[in-house]
């Protein structure tokens, strides 16, 4: 049960996006497209080191 408490937060981000990018494309489909890959370059960058000090 720790281990789900912390990945918690990129679970329901990843949720939350993957939810937008449905919508869209329920919607539109190539709009739906270039949401999902807006939503994935936000994710990586989210999710990556960002440089500084270790």
């Amino acid at each position: 049960m720790k281990n789900l408490i912390t990945y918690l937060p990129a679970l329901l981000v990843f949720v939350g996006f993957l939810f937008v990018s449905v919508g869209v494309f329920i919607i539109n489909v190539p709009l739906g497209l270039i949401v999902s890959g807006v939503l994935l370059f936000a994710l990586a960058y989210m999710y990556s080191n960002k440089g500084g000090h270790t």
